[in-house]
């Protein structure tokens, strides 16, 4: 079990730095995936503030993903201060562009801080009418 373990995180590792290496040249897509593997700890120690900073390197990029990360790292305080302000703005700007998690992520935010019941519902009915369509 023991070299099991050793295997799968040499493995873990490899992937890591394979994606690393193609977030530091640019790739959106790969920066959401290193601020995961920073996030949950996978093929590299966790670091919060290394997993806020690859998810809004692609949030800079106009990453949906990467925006939707950066909302709930404000949100939860993941790698920077709890901010309402920022998790609504970056919730926001990925839902008004259709990516249905922010859809649902800025709605519950706003439920929860009590903030704007009229706009989670209008942010819940867009759900459905996405899901009913498609």
């Amino acid at each position: 079990v023991k070299k099991s373990q050793e295997k799968a995180n040499f493995y873990r590792q490899q992937r890591f730095n394979i994606y690393k290496a193609k977030a530091d040249l640019g790739n959106k897509e790969a920066q959401v995936w290193v601020g995961n593997c920073f996030e949950d700890g996978l093929g590299v120690k966790t670091s919060l503030e290394h997993a806020f900073r690859y998810y809004k390197l692609s949030a800079d990029q106009n990453c949906l993903r990467g925006i939707y990360h950066v909302a709930r790292c404000f949100e939860e305080g993941i790698g920077v201060p709890k901010s309402v302000e920022n998790a609504i703005h970056y919730y926001q700007l990925a839902a008004d562009r259709g990516y249905i998690f922010a859809m649902y992520g800025l709605a519950k935010y706003l439920l929860k801080q009590k903030y704007n019941e009229e706009l989670a519902v209008h942010y819940l009915k867009l759900i459905i009418q996405q899901r009913a369509e498609g």
